[in-house]
Formats: C-alpha cells, structure tokens, sequence
C-alpha cells in the first residue's frame, strides 16, 4: 500500500473514533444534564414539601449554624430565610437563661451521647423579642461514614394552645372554687340521672365526699318516694329541654334531719345541642322557712303568752259562726278580766304582772280541749271561744273550771299571789249573730260580774245593757 493511501485509512480511522467519542460524551452529556433535571425537581419537590409542611423544620450544623429552615419556621420566628441561613442558632433564637443548658444537649447529641428526644418543649425568640413556646422533635442526619453532621429540628408552635389550656385550666379551677365554696349544693347528673360531679357542699349533705357520690342516684341518699319525685323532676327536665326554677321541697336525709331547700335544674346540652343530662343547685332554705313559721307565728299569737290574738281568734270565731249557722248550733265564747290586777302590777312590778298573764293562761290552755281557743285580747283580758259546747250545763262547767284555776295560788318565782277572774258568757245566735256583738255582749257581761262581787261568772242579757258602765 502507498504511503498516501495508508495516510488516508489512518485518518479515517481517526476521524470514526472521534465521531464515537463525541457520541459517547454527548451521551454522557445527555445523561448529565437528565440527571441534573431530575436532580432539580426532586429538589423543586422537597421544596415544596418543606414549605407546604405545618411544622418548622431546620437544619442545624455542628458549627450550630442554620443550613436550612421552611417556610413556616420563617412565619414563626418572624425572619426572612436569609436573614436566617448561617446564624447561630442558640444566639438568635434561643433565650439567654436557657442557652448554656440548650447547647448542652444538642452538643451531647451531636456526639452521640444521648439519643434524639421525641417530644419536648422550649422557648424561641422572635425577630420582635417575643418568646413563643414551641414543641420539638429532634433528628440526627449521619454523613456517609455515618459521622453524625447535623441535627433535624422538627417544631410546632403551641404558644396559642398553651394559652388556650392554661386558660381552660385557670377557667375550671375558678369554677371548681366555686362549686366547692359556695354555700348551695351543686350536682351534675347523666341522662340516667346518675351525679357525674357534686359539690362539696352537696356531698357533706349527705356526711361523704364529692367522689364517693359519683355514679350513684337520689335513691342511695333518700327516702324512696323523695328519690322518685327527684327522679320525675330530672326526666321532666331533659324531656322537655326547660329549666324547674325555684321548687321549694323538704328534704329527709339518712340520719333523719330534714331542710327545706329552693331547687332548680337545668337541661345539660352536647356541643350539638342535644340533652345529656341535667345540673341541678339546691339552696337550703330552712332558716328562712322557720322565719318565715316564725312571722307567721308572730303574726296571730300574743308575743307575751303566745296564746292566739285578736287576729287569730277573729278567724277562728269567723269559722265557728259559719259552722253554727250551717249546722243550726250554739256555741258560747267566755271573755275574763283578772280582779285587782292593777294591786299586782303595783306590788310586783310590770315585770310581776307580765309573769302572771304567763302563767294564767298556761292554766287556761290546760282546761281547755284542742277545737276551743284561748286568746288574750289585751291587757289582763281573755277570751275563750268554745265552738262545740252547746248544752247550758256543759258551759257551766267549763265556767266553774276556771274559777276554779284562780282559787290556787299563782307562784311568780319567790312570790305567791292570789287573784280572782270576772267572766261575760255570750252565746251564739241568741247574744249576737256576728263576732262584734258576740264580744260587745261578753263583755257586758264581764263588767257585770265585776258588779256582782267578781269572782263569778254571768250570762249576757238585755237588761245588763242599762246597768253596767262598760
């Protein structure tokens, strides 16, 4: 072969393995720029996912640098992604009183002394100086010869739910101090009427503790028929979704005691508005009931003798005349005047006369039968009504009894007296057909007996009405 033409091969030869390299490079070029391709959308995609992320995540170096950190550890702490890569992050975010114990763990975590901790809670400052708290989960990251590099902060900012629970807890402590101070029984009950919670004032009703009583019902601290009116209550409540304001009830507890107490319940609603149960607060209103006795007491009873007063005997000698004139009956009322009492008062004292009065009609009230009252009307004046006495020799006797009581001697402490009583005897329907005449015409009679000697009794009649000065 000629010089020239094997010059020639040669170059072609030449010329085909470049044209294999070229294709071999732009191949490997091809692959190179796919890779990269791929390289950035996986890098694009983590992105994302960094940004789209609920938590604060951050990267950490061991230099305790910020290498990375998402968006919303931005939103939280305030900063600008560049106003945070490569910081130090225990200088600018981590509070001054915490650092030195802060580094040391993450220093100890970075040699792998202790291992990553799940969940834990610490402070960050913002970029305004606010501290917000902030729940942690921590993450080593190993290089290739698995040499611990970096570590993986994965935060949630609970400062607002923090709040919200502290609140919530500061919300149900008050309410719990109030349960348990306020005087008023305060009970919680399901829709089986069974207590869910009660105060402690409801459980030292029944000499137990609030605990103790969960679970239970009325019928374990109550008589049967109280527990079952206690239960219809609470089934009217939640089945008709309105409130029982303000029922008054005697309560028997199990050693025996009774309260009256003002009971209201109210429905009990879910977050759907559906009935669950009821709450129920009892007032015990027994010091106001016995006043209330006590007025009413006050009212119709002579404070000095407690015997029935004019108002008093004005009702029941009302009821008396419509029953005589239904029925067609008599009756007869006694009105006495104690002789000389003036000579007692004089003698004793006011104080003597008062204990007299006491006593006389402690005597009075002896003689006499429950259907009969005995009222003081005044000064040394009483009067008896006697509703079922209709026969002359029947008021004889009652009449003659109570002369009787004055023949025996009235002891008043060291004193002994002696005293006699006037007695004006009126009968219905023949002395008067109303409770003003019948009185009136008593006492006529009264003064007449005092006419005739006292110490006797005297019948009314029209022609006492001429001769007596009362």
């Amino acid at each position: 072969m000629k010089d020239k033409d094997r010059t020639k091969d040669e170059l072609i030869n030449k010329l085909a393995k470049l044209r294999q390299r070229i294709a071999k490079l732009e191949a490997l070029e091809s692959e190179r720029n796919k890779a990269e391709e791929a390289l950035r959308r996986e890098k694009d995609r983590a992105e994302r996912y960094l940004n789209i992320a609920g938590v604060m995540l951050t990267i950490v170096n061991a230099d305790e640098k910020i290498t990375m950190i998402n968006k919303k550890g931005c939103e939280i702490l305030g900063y600008k992604e560049k106003e945070l890569i490569g910081k130090n992050w225990f200088d600018l975010l981590v509070p001054q009183r915490i650092k030195d114990e802060v580094k040391d763990v993450f220093h100890k975590l970075m040699a792998g002394d202790i291992r990553p901790v799940e969940y834990y809670e610490n402070p960050l400052l913002t970029k305004d100086g606010e501290e917000r708290l902030i729940a942690f989960h921590n993450t080593v990251i190993r290089g290739p010869n698995d040499q611990i590099v970096a570590v993986l902060f994965s935060a949630e900012d609970i400062s607002k739910r923090k709040q919200m629970e502290e609140t919530s807890t500061q919300e149900r402590n008050l309410l719990q101090a109030l349960i348990d101070n306020i005087p008023d029984s305060i009970y919680f009950k399901d829709n089986k009427n069974r207590f869910i919670k009660v105060s402690k004032a409801k459980a030292e009703e029944q000499n137990t503790r609030p605990e103790n009583m969960i679970g239970k019902t009325d019928f374990d601290y109550f008589p049967k028929e109280q527990a079952k009116e206690s239960f219809a209550d609470d089934n009217r409540v939640r089945e008709s979704n309105r409130p029982l304001v303000d029922k008054v009830e005697k309560i028997t507890h199990a050693d025996g005691t009774e309260h009256w107490v003002s009971v209201t319940k109210i429905p009990r609603h879910n977050k759907k508005g559906k009935v669950i149960g009821t709450m129920g607060i009892s007032r015990d209103i027994t010091t106001h009931k016995q006043q209330e006795k006590h007025l009413a007491y006050m009212a119709t009873h002579d404070a000095l003798t407690g015997l029935a007063n004019r108002a008093l005997l004005s009702d029941h000698l009302t009821l008396a005349l419509a029953r005589a004139q239904r029925n067609r009956q008599k009756f007869p009322i006694m009105l006495l005047d104690l002789d000389n009492f003036k000579d007692v008062n004089d003698r004793l004292g006011h104080s003597g006369g008062d204990k007299l009065l006491q006593v006389v009609g402690d005597r009075l009230n002896g003689i006499l039968r429950k259907t009969d009252t005995v009222a003081r009307m005044g000064g040394d004046e009483f009067l008896l009504l006697l509703p079922e006495i209709t026969k002359a020799e029947d008021i004889n006797v009652v009449a003659q009894k109570i002369l009787a009581v004055f023949r025996r001697p009235f002891l008043l402490g060291d004193h002994e007296v002696n005293t006699t009583t006037s007695i004006g005897i009126a009968i219905y329907p023949s002395d008067g057909k109303n409770t003003d005449s019948l009185i009136k015409n008593a006492d006529i009679a009264m003064y007449y007996a005092k006419e005739k000697g006292r110490n006797n009794y005297q019948y009314y009649t029209t022609i006492m009405e001429g001769k007596t000065a009362g």
